[in-house]
């Protein structure tokens, strides 16, 4: 069974490498910016088509792995050129199959994978992409051959469900993103230049607490035990986006800890004034 890509960017390169890593056999790329499909096929060793037409011949499935947008136009060139009897899947984290309308008349079997893991580049570790949670829905039956070369978690999901699926990938890495951002620029604000290696340690044990206790029963600091003049401290040396994130991150820590017998009403009005 032979598996093309159509979007040779950081998620394309990274799922044809571990495909190949697993024993898939991977024909080659085809994207509109040549040089990328080339790189992709000097690494997997397999081919950079030159059209369309070139990699419906030459394959058997074929994974789109472009932008959310793009995906309905390449759906359509598919049709246009002539796509019957293959397997499409996209690797859209919020949108489902049910993107590749017709694809019945073409007796073409759909399916959506979406890797929860985030593709900063081409180089991925295997090891981390044979741990990565693989979200599916669509015509599972048809990608049973693909699907058990595969060591990873499988989570089928309701199509209708998708984006608030998306979301929470979201929210655990872009936003997370964000708030670590934050953390690093005010180490480095003290002076200290060695910001990622003074916040790390924090941040594991953070994530390690959630994983076994739960998000509410790991909130510490200044919030949870009431400490208003910290806060109104903390509060007073920010601006803008910053102070911004500061205040919608704490309110919704206050949400989390809704049931806690403590009072944190003056806590929450002062953020609320903000």
């Amino acid at each position: 069974m032979k598996i093309s890509f159509i979007g040779a960017g950081k998620i394309g390169l990274s799922l044809g490498r571990y495909f190949k890593n697993r024993g898939l056999k991977v024909a080659g790329y085809f994207d509109s910016v040549k040089s990328l499909s080339d790189k992709a096929a000097v690494v997997t060793e397999s081919v950079s088509f030159e059209n369309y037409r070139k990699i419906i011949d030459e394959s058997d499935v074929i994974f789109i792995t472009v932008p959310d947008g793009v995906i309905k136009s390449v759906w359509g060139n598919l049709l246009n050129y002539g796509v019957k009897d293959k397997m499409i899947v996209h690797t859209s984290g919020a949108l489902s199959s049910q993107i590749f309308s017709g694809a019945s008349d073409k007796n073409c079997k759909v399916m959506s994978i979406h890797p929860m893991m985030t593709f900063a580049g081409g180089d991925t570790e295997i090891d981390k992409m044979e741990t990565m949670p693989l979200t599916i829905e669509g015509d599972l039956d048809e990608f049973g051959p693909i699907l058990e070369k595969l060591p990873n978690n499988k989570f089928t999901i309701s199509p209708n469900k998708k984006v608030n699926y998306h979301l929470a990938g979201v929210f655990a890495s872009n936003l997370l993103i964000s708030v670590i951002h934050r953390a690093i620029e005010n180490i480095e604000k003290t002076g200290l230049e060695t910001g990622k290696e003074i916040i790390f340690p924090i941040i594991e044990k953070t994530i390690e607490n959630i994983r076994e206790k739960g998000t509410s029963k790991s909130i510490t600091g200044p919030l949870e035990r009431g400490d208003i003049d910290t806060i109104l401290k903390h509060l007073e040396v920010q601006h803008g986006a910053e102070k911004r994130l500061y205040v919608a991150a704490s309110l919704e820590l206050l949400e989390i800890m809704k049931d806690r017998e403590k009072d944190y009403s003056e806590i929450k009005k002062l953020l609320e004034g903000e």
